[in-house]
């Protein structure tokens, strides 16, 4: 389901053996990447309030990426290119926007396409919609429901609440599982379809806030 490959996983390893423990931003990085594998389809169990309660306590917080993004490989890549721009002091200045190898390819042009699966019942898609009408709104991004373009999001009940990041071509999934029915949760998760990764993640953070570590997780990443 997920686009995470074995591939992926066996060159993380690699780079997580060979990595420097003295560059701790890319060794905490790479050896949280490292714990991300293709989910299971089943069924969804407890569910918590806030999108990453609600994914940890579904057991897929584990498998997705600052807790609610699904990255592919090359995103993996690029993601630690950035971080070794980093560390050498030469970090790139870009926006919000994701933009990896296939940039412009990553963009949606002339709206976005979702459809929804079977398995939506009527409240995910009706918070859904207004999730796509928020966006629709206040941007000048526009929506479209049309299962028959070429690409699409679709739009399905799954375990968690999750997405992946920007166009990746051709059919892409957008989950919104059990308690991930609001319609916050439905525009936070098509920002992220849209090629938004989280703001406390952009390269000019440390500018304007200060992190301390030591509220963080342990599994957790912070780049």
């Amino acid at each position: 389901m997920l686009e995470l490959t074995p591939r992926m996983l066996a060159s993380l390893k690699e780079k997580l053996a060979v990595g420097s423990c003295e560059d701790s931003l890319r060794h905490h990085t790479l050896r949280s990447l490292n714990k991300l594998r293709p989910i299971k389809r089943v069924q969804v169990h407890e569910e918590g309030d806030t999108i990453e309660e609600v994914n940890q306590n579904s057991g897929v917080d584990g498998y997705l990426f600052q807790s609610d993004i699904v990255l592919t490989e090359e995103q993996a890549d690029e993601m630690e290119k950035d971080i070794d721009d980093v560390i050498s002091g030469n970090p790139r200045s870009r926006r919000q926007a994701f933009k990896d190898r296939r940039y412009p390819a990553t963009l949606w042009e002339n709206g976005v396409n979702y459809y929804f699966d079977y398995n939506a019942n009527e409240k995910l898609r009706s918070v859904f919609k207004k999730g796509a009408n928020a966006w629709q709104t206040n941007t000048c991004i526009n929506f479209k429901e049309d299962s028959q373009a070429t690409d699409k999001i679709r739009v399905f009940y799954e375990k968690g609440c999750w997405s992946l990041v920007g166009r990746r071509g051709g059919k892409q999934d957008l989950s919104l599982g059990k308690e991930c029915d609001a319609v916050a949760t439905a525009t936070h998760e098509l920002g992220h379809a849209l090629g938004f990764y989280h703001t406390m993640a952009r390269h000019d953070r440390d500018k304007y806030i200060t992190i301390n570590i030591h509220n963080i997780q342990q599994h957790d990443v912070v780049i």
